[in-house]
């Protein structure tokens, strides 16, 4: 059995040497599907005598577009099992099996088709008791978008990924896109790893990193977390001051960067367990997502933002008191990514 697989040349190597007349001829290939009973026809190119028994031949099976059947191509649309004749002619461009120039049948037997696709076998039974099979090409199923499917994720500290704890007391989250890892090595100040969140207790627990995180320009920020009270820090910075993602009460979050101060408010009620986007546009304005629904209220600010903190700012203050399960940091915004975000942050 042959195995070939759609849109690319196949190299085979087939027993027609030693049975050829002349060789100076040419090879038609014909493929009649074991189901359908269609035959394809093609005149096989690059001929070369492999052994003095074996010819290594060319074929190529393609999907779309039209084939140059005198130049090895097979349109063919249904993967599965074919069986194969190949016959010696005179004819550079003859395709048809039953043509003068044909001398004789050379070579025979089954050939298996792939594509990219799995094939599924579905059996079916008829009012006479006889058993056939129809393959059925199923298209693949495809992969759930991650952050790190996009050039510009910067950081991901994703949801029970990375997470160094002993006894629940967490040292490190590790980022899963790049090396802005959150350690806490100071005991005291270890938040709690627990059903698949990290709870922050409000006075002084936090995770920092050395490299320090900065976002210039446009932005986007997703975070699924669950605040207990609010007036606390989420993201922010423990080495400048003035730099900050807090809860200023119950349907506000503040953004400050350089000491400038944007508010996004909620249209209506307070903020709970959620997840939450915060995005900043080409032209530096900024939008609030919350449970996959945009706010009204907008805001503008050209600062750089600064972040090496989760749940704290300079210096040590307004730990945050709550749960936070993911964080994904990108120095770009689109409305694809927005939707991206909030859709894998909805599943969590």
């Amino acid at each position: 059995m042959i195995l070939l697989t759609k849109n690319t040349f196949n190299v085979v190597y087939l027993s027609l040497e030693e049975k050829m007349i002349n060789t100076s001829n040419y090879f038609l290939l014909a493929l009649v599907n074991d189901m359908t009973k269609e035959q394809y026809t093609a005149v096989l190119r690059n001929r070369q005598a492999a052994t003095e028994r074996l010819s290594r031949v060319s074929i190529k099976l393609i999907t779309i577009g039209n084939p140059i059947g005198t130049n090895g191509e097979f349109k063919l649309v249904n993967n599965g099992y074919y069986s194969y004749k190949v016959y010696e002619q005179t004819s550079s461009n003859n395709l048809d099996t039953t043509d003068v120039s044909v001398i004789k049948l050379l070579e025979e037997g089954k050939a298996n088709i792939k594509g990219t696709e799995e094939v599924e076998y579905t059996e079916h039974t008829d009012t006479t008791n006889t058993t056939n099979y129809l393959y059925v090409p199923t298209a693949p199923t495809p992969s759930a978008w991650q952050p790190t499917d996009e050039s510009s994720v910067v950081a991901w500290y994703q949801k029970d990924t990375g997470i160094t704890h002993s006894s629940g007391a967490v040292s490190e989250w590790a980022d899963s896109a790049n090396s802005y890892d959150m350690v806490q090595a100071d005991t005291n100040e270890q938040p709690t790893y627990a059903g698949s969140s990290i709870t922050f207790d409000g006075v002084n627990d936090s995770l920092q990193t050395t490299s320090q995180i900065s976002l210039a320009g446009a932005f986007s920020i997703g975070i699924k977390l669950y605040p207990s009270t609010y007036g606390n820090t989420f993201l922010g910075d423990n080495t400048d001051n003035n730099e900050l993602f807090k809860f200023t009460n119950g349907s506000t979050i503040r953004f400050r960067a350089d000491s400038v101060n944007v508010d996004l408010s909620l249209d209506s009620g307070t903020f709970g367990d959620d997840y939450i986007v915060i995005t900043r546009d080409s032209s530096n304005d900024l939008y609030l997502w919350v449970n996959g629904v945009i706010q009204t209220g907008t805001g503008s600010s050209s600062s750089v933002s600064d972040i090496d903190a989760i749940g704290i700012r300079n210096s040590d203050q307004n730990s945050f008191n709550g749960n936070i399960t993911e964080i994904q940091i990108f120095s770009s915004e689109s409305t694809a990514l927005t939707n991206n975000i909030n859709s894998r942050l909805s599943t969590l």
